[in-house]
């Protein structure tokens, strides 16, 4: 026997919003973000281990890797990583489209910036932030 379900539904594509908000001295500048990634590691072995200084407080250690994906090269987050020589703290926000609740909260500190890359295509353009946090939290839950 063959069993199939059917159910109409319109074709309609529901987006998320993603926020990067930085907090500065400036206030909290808002930012809109086409992607998120966060990986963490073991802070005894990999890259985190290699910022660490033998007599360094591990909590201190950056082991946690945001990369954040713009839809464009902008001026205004170039010039906001350009302002920090120290490490800076912030918050992306992922909030659904359909219901318009967000749906994903994480909070670093500690941040400093790793690198940024542009890629252009026929197609799309991108800007990848890539940042090393020594604290984060997410949706609430503090990751040690």
């Amino acid at each position: 026997m063959i069993s199939a379900a059917c159910n109409a539904q319109t074709g309609e594509k529901t987006k998320n919003k993603i926020e990067f908000l930085v907090k500065g001295k400036d206030g909290i500048p808002i930012h809109a973000a086409r992607g998120v990634s966060l990986t963490f590691s073991n802070p005894n072995k990999g890259a985190s281990f290699s910022f660490a200084s033998p007599g360094e407080n591990k909590k201190k250690e950056k082991k946690y890797f945001l990369t954040i994906d713009f839809e464009k090269m902008s001026p205004e987050i170039l010039k906001l990583m350009k302002d920090y020589d120290s490490d800076f703290s912030g918050e992306l926000r992922v909030i659904g489209n359909a219901d318009n609740l967000l749906s994903q909260h994480i909070e670093f500190s500690g941040a400093s910036l790793d690198n940024v890359a542009y890629q252009c295509t026929l197609d799309e353009t991108s800007m990848f932030l890539y940042l090393w946090c020594s604290k984060i939290s997410v949706n609430g839950v503090e990751l040690n």
